[in-house]
């Protein structure tokens, strides 16, 4: 193959002795990879390996079978490695010079190292298909072949973005939005007419900035079947704001039947804190989109290009909040509307039955009871914020101090290459892990092997203080206003169907939980708790007969893990287990340890609650196929218990022997993943893992993981999701108002005067609710509830 007379200049030829791999074709197509790998270094021709296949034949498809196509680096990186980014840059002439000679109308760039190099940009899941002008040329992004070998789903979405790229080099790309109309003075009555007689609309809203609760509403647009309009509302607006109120409370009581949204829990609470009306959304687009397939990106640009072909129409964050030119921002606006009302229908289309019960009796449902939820906000005791900020402030300056005379100098305790200089170079700790880039690492999983030196210890307090000051305080400050807390929820948060928010993030501890509070003495807060729901449901979706005992009998789960680990003589608690029982055989010992259980134990003593606590540890790691290595660094950063491998090697063979339906569960979902590409929960929920069918055995390894863990944590949100909407719906929130959910908990307030009557109510909807029995659940373990009462964290049980 030729070679560049620059060549030297290249460290990857310089080290490896690589023949460079240059471009090859002659047609008007060019596209851009990222780095030969063996196939393409041994032939001296770029995409001959497995995705060289998939590129080429996608290729063929479209007409360009002939297309140029090369990499931004020449040579092959060591282990098949992404290129570094000075390796890059000492390729870049060569790239260059292709670029000039061949001058092509556009270029494709394949994942994210070419999407980087020419366009800047990171993000190729939101930046694929997108059509990018760039220093005087026309780029498309879209996934790179290799990629689909990792994860197949991406397929469809990579195919779309090389029709794309067809469509722009054969100039049948249109960059033309929809068409709109401004509800001004001159055109109002004929809106009113157009709106009276629609039959299906969206609507969407333009702000001036994401936090509702104190931003503003610049825009709101609609799109029914004769077009779309916009009502200018915080700028050039053609009412006063009386007349803006009456107007949106007319388009409101008059909406059609069935209305779209994109997210529209965000629209409409900015329209309830404004001017107090909101819409009733038949469908949110985000979300069915999420409910189809969680893996894919779910905003609304991408997902008007992938269903709808539409063109890229972003505007920059200062042009949405604080537009200058209305004409665009109202054409955008209008895009917005317009591609939501064509998404939804072709979204719902793609739901199989079960997917669409969920999706209509429980999400969308959820995220009308949200819109309450995030209004209500959670109530801070300011008093008790200030008292936690003083006293972690003088704890850390402590702590800081007691490092710095640990390390023997000042250093700065936050940047890991710092901290690991003192740990590994200084005090010579061993180095157990190391960073992606080869360093030792200072993670908490690193740390913990080393969890008994003194300095580590204060290094895991230091952190812990950090994250209080930095995430709870400090943080919690821009989402407050007055004592109220507003933190979102994101309803397509995770992959299992589980909701996110920042309050997830708050640890048990109660220094942080206990700020959490109601507005005493009006209302008192509760905390609604699914008892034990992670073994339940997982007892029951194995059908694990063991553990399903252990819960319809009323036996401790814990107390029995541990009490099978003693009578295999594989723990140290035999003796204390004969003395305690009073018997004299270690069976018979254990047989009466089981029926006393934990709590009527006349020595349940510090010894016994560290060796129950040791179960537990079995209990939350094993049950999803963790291997003895993966098991012992779970207990040990979990619950501060390290055994060796030799005695988790006999734990496990314990524990499965005890619970031996576990791993014929783990089998049949492995079964159903490699047979499906999916997994489904109890309630319908689908988990889509197309990286089963992945080549890499890695990939392969997290899909069978997966199909064991998603249908256990994603029915434990779908199930508290059914008991929240039924609460939401059913009890007067001047009576109980929801502020969050947390895991497996739902908070709120209840009126202190009805306190009893209330919860009893909510305990028995909370026990037995109707949207599980309507979805045919049949579950062999009732899924009960426990009730807190008193600030988060701090609570007493309450008893009916």
């Amino acid at each position: 193959m030729p070679r560049n007379p620059n060549c030297e200049l290249c460290p990857l030829h310089r080290s490896s002795k690589n023949v460079c791999v240059w471009g090859h074709g002659s047609g008007d197509a060019f596209i851009v990879g990222e780095a030969p790998g063996e196939a393409e270094a041994r032939t001296g021709r770029p995409f001959m390996g497995k995705s060289g296949r998939i590129l080429r034949g996608h290729l063929d498809q479209l007409g360009l079978s002939d297309a140029y196509i090369t990499n931004v680096t020449k040579c092959r990186p060591p282990r098949n490695r992404k290129p570094e980014p000075f390796e890059l840059k000492a390729c870049r002439p060569y790239i260059e010079e292709e670029i000039v000679t061949r001058n092509p109308k556009a270029i494709l760039l394949l994942g994210a190292t070419a999407l980087k190099a020419f366009v800047g940009k990171v993000g190729i899941t939101e930046m694929n298909g997108q059509v990018i002008q760039k220093n005087g040329r026309t780029f498309v992004a879209a996934f790179h072949p290799a990629y689909i070998l990792r994860d197949p789903s991406k397929e469809k979405a990579m195919a779309m973005a090389f029709g794309r790229y067809a469509a722009v080099l054969r100039g049948q790309y249109s960059e033309e939005l929809p068409p709109f109309k401004v509800i001004d003075a001159n055109t109002i009555h004929e809106f009113m007419r157009q709106w009276t007689r629609a039959q299906v609309a969206s609507f969407d809203t333009e702000t001036t900035g994401l936090d509702w609760w104190k931003d503003d509403i610049n825009t709101i647009q609609f799109s029914i079947a004769s077009g779309n309009w916009i009502l200018p509302l915080a700028y050039n607006a053609i009412l006063d704001d009386r007349g803006r109120r009456d107007l949106l409370k007319w388009i409101q009581d008059n909406q059609p039947k069935i209305m779209y949204a994109q997210n529209g829990k965000f629209d409409n609470l900015m329209l309830m804190k404004r001017y107090d009306i909101r819409f009733r959304i038949h469908t949110d687009t985000m979300l069915v989109s999420h409910m189809w397939d969680e893996n894919a990106a779910h905003g609304l640009k991408n997902l008007a290009r992938t269903h709808c072909g539409a063109p890229d129409y972003d505007l920059t964050i200062r042009q949405k909040t604080n537009p200058d030119n209305w004409e665009k921002f109202f054409a955008y606006g209008g895009a917005d509307a317009h591609y939501t009302r064509l998404l939804a229908p072709i979204l719902e289309k793609k739901l199989d039955p079960e997917e669409s019960w969920l999706f209509r009796k429980v999400i969308m449902p959820a995220a009308r009871a949200f819109e309450d939820i995030e209004a209500n906000g959670n109530w801070i005791h300011l008093d008790k914020m200030e008292e936690v900020e003083e006293e972690t402030e003088f704890k850390l300056q402590k702590i800081i101090y007691k490092l710095n005379q640990s390390a023997k100098r000042d250093i700065n305790w936050n940047a890991p290459e710092q901290v690991a200089d003192v740990l590994f170079n200084q005090m010579k700790l061993e180095v157990f892990e190391n960073t992606p880039k080869g360093k030792p690492s200072t993670s908490e999983l690193a740390l913990s092997y080393h969890s008994r030196v003194p300095i580590v210890k204060q290094i895991e307090e230091y952190r812990r203080l950090q994250k209080f000051l930095s995430t709870y305080i400090v943080g919690w400050r821009e989402y407050m206003d007055g004592p109220m807390l507003y933190l979102g929820y994101k309803l397509h948060g995770t992959v299992t169907g589980r909701f996110s928010s920042r309050i997830h993030q708050v640890p048990r501890d109660g220094t942080i939980r206990n700020l959490i509070d109601a507005p005493a003495p009006e209302w008192t807060f509760f905390q609604l708790d699914l008892a034990q729901a992670e073994l339940k449901v997982i007892a029951m979706t194995a059908r694990e007969p063991e553990m399903l005992r252990c819960f319809q009998e009323g036996i401790d789960i814990h107390w029995r893990t541990l009490m099978a680990v003693i009578e295999t003589g594989s723990g140290e608690y035999i003796d204390l287990a004969l003395k305690t029982s009073g018997k004299k055989r270690v069976e018979d010992a254990v047989k009466t340890l089981i029926g006393m259980g934990p709590e009527r134990s006349v020595q349940f003593d510090k010894e016994w609650k560290e060796a129950r606590k040791k179960a537990k540890g079995l209990n939350f790691g094993l049950p999803y196929g963790q291997g003895t290595d993966g098991t012992i660094d779970f207990v040990k950063t979990k619950y501060g218990w390290e055994p060796t491998r030799g005695e988790m090697d006999a734990f496990r063979d314990t524990f499965f022997a005890l619970y031996a339906g576990l791993p014929a569960w783990h089998e049949r979902q492995k079964k159903l993943v490699r047979q499906d590409g999916f997994v489904r929960n109890m309630a319908g929920r689908k988990r889509n893992l197309p990286g089963i069918f992945a080549s890499d055995r890695q990939i392969v390894a997290e899909a069978e993981r997966q199909a064991i863990n998603a249908p256990i944590q994603g029915f434990i949100g779908d199930y508290k999701t059914m008991i929240l909407v039924e609460l939401h719906a059913s009890i007067p929130h001047n009576r109980m108002r929801i502020t969050g959910e947390v895991h497996d908990s739902i908070l709120g307030w209840v009126r202190t005067s009805r306190l009893n009557e209330t919860l009893r109510e909510v305990k028995q909807i909370a026990d037995n609710p109707w949207l599980a029995k309507e979805c045919g659940l049949k579950l062999p373990i009732p899924l009960t509830v426990d009730i807190e009462v008193g600030a988060w964290g701090a609570g007493r049980r309450w008893k009916p």
